[in-house]
Parts: C-alpha cells; structure tokens; sequence
C-alpha cells in the first residue's frame, strides 16, 4: 500500500464527515464551478460531470485549468466539461466571463462559488484597490452571481452553492472599513469576514430568490488537503509547526475528495432534504457563530454596499 492511501485511510477514519448520497442524473443540466483547476472544486467537478452535467470550469488562463479539463473528462468520463476563463481579483474579467457565458446560450442551473483565497500575511488589493480576501471570495463571486441571476431564474429551479468556512467565527462585518484600510489589517480576520459575506450574501441571496426558484447555501468543507493554505505554511505554520504540521495533515486533514461532499449535499440532495438559505457542515445544517450571519438588516446591508462597490443595481 501506498504511503498516499495509508494516509488517506487514515484521514477517512478521522476527518471525513458526512458524506452526500444523492445521485441524481444531472443529464441537460448546467454547472459552473469557480476554482474548479484544483482541490475541491476539481472534486465537485468530477461528480457533477460523471452524473451527467455539463460542467464549466471556470478558473484563470493556465496551464493547469487547461490540464483540470482533461482530468476531469478523464475521470468522470465525460466529455461536457469546457472552460471559461475567469480572474476574481478583476471585476472586468468578471464581466468577461459573464458575456462570454450568456453567448453560449447555455441555462444554467448550478453555480458553485468555490474559488478562494485565505490569509495572505500582508494586506494586498485586487485591481480595482478593494482588500484581496473580500473582493476575491465575496466580492468576486458576488459579482458573478448578480451578473447570472437572468440565466439562473430562466433556468429554475436553481442552485447557488457559495464555500464558506468555520473561519467566519474569527470575522466581523465593519460596514465602516470593509477593505481594512485604516483598521489595522489581521489576516484571519480578514479571512473571517470574507467568509462570514459568504454566509451573509447565501442567506440574503434566498431571500431574494427563493421563490423565483433560486435556491442558495453556503457550507464548510472541513479542514482539507488543498493549496488554499499556502500562505500560512509559507510563513508561521512552516516555522512553528512544520514537523508536526506535516505528521498530523494526513490524519486531521480531509481529501478534496471528502472536502467536496458538502456542496455536493447541497448541489444534489432533494430540495424537501435541505433548509435553503442556511450554513452546511458536513453535509448538516450548521450553526453560525457570528450575529450578523442570518441578521435581516446586516444581511441586506451587505448586499447594498456589495453592490455599490462592484458598481451594479441591487435590485434583482
């Protein structure tokens, strides 16, 4: 036996949780994956695909979202997977790939907000100056989203799927200074509040949508074996904690396998099966530790400053 899948027994045993058990044929129907080149969204792509859905891969030009497609035709053994090519940090790439969708004439009927980015030690910008972990992993996705309800609601029922994170416990929502910029920048705090807006533009999504048809969720995948941590292994995890890191990863750490079952859950299950709007832990609703989390006016406040920062109208 391989020392990959020793470890990843192991893992199995310890930190897998819940798993989804919807297979539903997804023969017809439309996906969008966001950071679908790699780790969990590679992972949700792959189900998806296998049960019969046209999957678009969208990630940024490169090389690796060019290998991701062959993969994922490969081990799903389908041929509907393409690419759509998609920069986060630039709200004119967003655009982009908003026109570029709408041109295939596709409905869509899941969008998977998944790409992310988590803890950069320096407070850093996406092109148009908004701080990188909000406007790249709410900002970015809300965007996208705004920007495809029109195919969403045509193509209803729908779902929306947004990966948030137990790190929204670590956040909160300063509708004062929501890029950090005279507020004293903390990296999880950061990270804390863009997942927290994850949680917040899910809830007030359904609100809105609901009952045009447009269903939304947000979920923790767990602790997961993915590049999504690199910048804390690249500074404080690799000095203080490297041998340990490295000897306890297998064990506490999910697959991206394992770590895609909850938006899976959510992506799959029978509508009558789940409580739309809410947080998904292991594939179960799940408590949200922050006030702001399902708070009406916090929530759509968010969406109103959301919209005037990506510079579109908040009516949907």
């Amino acid at each position: 036996m391989s020392l990959i899948k020793f470890t990843d027994q192991i893992s199995s045993k310890f930190a897998a949780g819940g798993r989804c058990t919807a297979t539903p044929d997804l023969t017809g129907r439309y996906a969008i994956v966001t950071g679908a080149n790699t780790g969990i969204g590679l992972e949700t792509a792959v189900t998806l695909a296998r049960l019969g859905a046209h999957v678009v891969v969208a990630s940024r030009d490169s090389d690796r979202t060019r290998e991701a497609v062959k993969i994922i035709m490969h081990r799903s053994g389908s041929h509907s997977v393409s690419a759509i090519y998609i920069d986060l940090s630039d709200l004119k790439s967003i655009h982009a790939f908003a026109d570029q969708y709408k041109a295939t004439g596709y409905p869509l009927h899941l969008l998977i907000n998944n790409a992310g980015i988590m803890m950069p030690p320096q407070r850093e910008e996406t092109v148009q100056g908004f701080e990188r972990q909000f406007g790249i992993n709410h900002l970015g996705h809300y965007l996208l989203t705004h920007l495809l309800l029109p195919i969403l609601k045509a193509s209803a029922p729908a779902r929306v799927i947004s990966l948030a994170s137990i790190a929204h416990r670590s956040g909160n929502m300063d509708f004062s200074d929501l890029q950090y910029r005279t507020t004293p920048y903390a990296p999880l705090a950061s990270y804390g509040r863009s997942k927290l807006a994850n949680i917040m533009f899910s809830h007030e999504l359904n609100t809105r949508m609901a009952a045009k048809g447009v269903t939304a969720y947000s979920v923790h995948p767990g602790l997961v074996r993915t590049d999504l941590a690199r910048y804390c292994i690249d500074t404080w995890w690799k000095r203080a904690l490297s041998f340990p890191f490295r000897i306890t990863t297998p064990i506490v750490f999910k697959t991206p396998e394992e770590g895609a079952q909850t938006t899976l859950h959510c992506a799959l299950s029978p509508l009558s099966e789940l409580d739309p709007g809410k947080y998904y832990v292991d594939c179960r609703k799940a408590h949200v530790y922050r006030l702001e989390g399902y708070d009406a006016d916090a929530c759509e406040r968010l969406w109103d400053e959301s919209a005037k920062l990506v510079g579109v109208d908040a009516a949907v």
